[in-house]
């Protein structure tokens, strides 16, 4: 039988390399507050200026890649990290990780070679949760009638569990790296709520529907197509996915059959001189006449 295009895409040395990708983008962050406010975030005995599992919060991610955004202009850069940091010095607690693990609600998706925590109850009142809520208002959400994230049951948990443990049962190699790049699965409920999705604005999240959640195989379908785009906005944070000459102002654009109407931009970017195309919504920095974040909400993709 062939093999799938997105397994094959698994063990490509670029796309397949996990750690590599992930420890360039620390290296960046890391760098930038070296450059940018060495006075204000001092190196610490191991030479770092913010801790890995810091950094790639996705609160803390969203700072530090709006702050990357802003680097042609370095008093405004400044001025974001300054803020950040002073928010970090001020906060016992600065993942959501450790506030959940704090208020005995953690939950944690265990796979081979990594683990996705689970947020199980979305509204815990610690300020992480709140500024992680926050965000999916102002990036995802429907409006306040329309969605909102969703506690989970021990059943719906158990069905994650038993989600996480298909995909590594089905696409071990695939998953494997896929895990090291999602730190959060994120359930959403209410009448608009969208299938699945996931934005370069909430970085290392994947949001699901509660009605995504009932069997594990739909569940790790979702999970699978949300932590693939995962993978590709950090990838994209450290390597440039367009040739040096491509302009997105003049670029024809694509969409798929069931986002006609989206008014998320796509371009076909080429990965290799002897493959086709791929679609993607998701842009790096720098790419000129970006019109909005990048983001993916997949709800009703025919099957």
């Amino acid at each position: 039988m062939r093999e799938p295009r997105i397994v094959a895409l698994a063990r490509h040395p670029v796309f397949a390399d996990a750690a590599n990708i992930l420890n360039r983008l620390y290296e960046t962050y890391d760098f930038l507050l070296e450059c940018v406010v060495p006075d204000i975030q001092p190196a610490a005995s191991d030479g770092r200026r913010i801790a890995l599992g810091t950094a790639l919060e996705p609160t803390v991610r969203h700072r530090l890649d709006r702050a990357v955004r802003r680097i042609r202009d370095v008093p405004s850069c400044r001025e974001e990290l300054a803020g950040l940091l002073g928010e970090l010095r001020d906060r016992r607690e600065v993942t959501l990780a450790a506030e959940a693990e704090r208020a005995g609600t953690r939950r944690v998706l265990a796979a081979s070679r990594g683990h996705v925590d689970l947020l199980s109850r979305p509204d815990t009142p610690t300020r992480t949760h709140q500024d992680f809520t926050a965000l999916f208002r102002e990036h995802l959400s429907a409006g306040e009638s329309d969605d909102h994230l969703a506690p989970l049951t021990p059943d719906q948990v158990a069905v994650a569990r038993d989600a996480v443990d298909l995909m590594t049962d089905t696409a071990p190699d695939l998953c494997a790296g896929l895990f090291r790049h999602a730190r959060y699965l994120v359930a959403v409920d209410g009448p608009d709520a969208f299938d699945s999705a996931s934005t370069r604005e909430i970085p290392g999240a994947a949001f699901v529907a509660l009605r995504c959640m009932r069997t594990p195989e739909r569940l790790a379908e979702a999970m699978v197509h949300e932590f693939v785009h995962l993978r590709l906005y950090d990838l994209q944070m450290t390597r440039s996915v367009f040739a040096p000459d491509y302009d997105t102002r003049t670029a024809p654009t694509v969409a798929p059959e069931w986002h006609r109407e989206s008014t998320v931009s796509r371009w076909p970017v080429a990965t290799g001189h002897s493959r086709p195309p791929t679609s993607t919504c998701t842009w790096p920095p720098g790419s000129r006449n970006v019109p909005a974040p990048a983001r993916t909400r997949n709800s009703n993709v025919p099957r």
